[in-house]
């Protein structure tokens, strides 16, 4: 940005400007002024410029993408995980109003893979995972998928294991 600026002395003759801030002055001092304004201008510019932010723009997973990407991960087969927490929640954390997703016959049970709070609650938090969020119920359900395999959801194998090897 182009700026003209003048300076004047007492023992100087009339200033000239020139553009970009460079001044011409019969002053002896005009080489330090001008560098203490060029100095301060430089500076202004420095502290007033923002750029633009590099944000990564990601597309948040559906559950059943970050049931297949964790289970995967976790060398865990991403069908039967995502069966299980279908016919468990039809694949649901939160209800319509925010609160987690009980079960129907059994309101201890927790979220997306059901997870039971009276069996479950202490060790899911001894291990660091939160099940009534999404990312702590899925963790928590492949842990238990891996350690113990599918028997914590054996009331509903019938609607899970239709075409799967449980």
């Amino acid at each position: 940005m182009a700026s003209l600026i003048a300076v004047t002395s007492p023992s100087s003759t009339a200033p000239t400007t020139t553009p970009q801030g460079a001044l011409a002055t019969a002053s002896s001092t005009q080489p330090a002024i001008v560098e203490y304004i060029s100095t301060r201008i430089a500076n202004f510019h420095e502290a007033t410029t923002v750029d633009e932010p590099k944000i990564k723009k990601e597309i948040p997973l559906s559950i059943s993408e970050h049931i297949d990407v964790e289970a995967k991960s976790a060398d865990i087969d991403p069908t039967l995980a995502h069966k299980i927490a279908f016919c468990e929640s039809t694949l649901r954390q939160f209800n319509n109003d925010g609160t987690v997703v009980r079960g129907v016959r059994n309101s201890s049970d927790i979220g997306l893979f059901q997870i039971n709070e009276k069996f479950h609650l202490e060790k899911s938090r001894e291990l660091g995972y939160d099940i009534y969020t999404t990312q702590g119920n899925i963790d928590y359900a492949l842990y238990l998928l891996k350690k113990e395999g599918s028997r914590h959801w054996s009331s509903s194998k019938p609607c899970w294991s239709k075409d799967t090897q449980a």
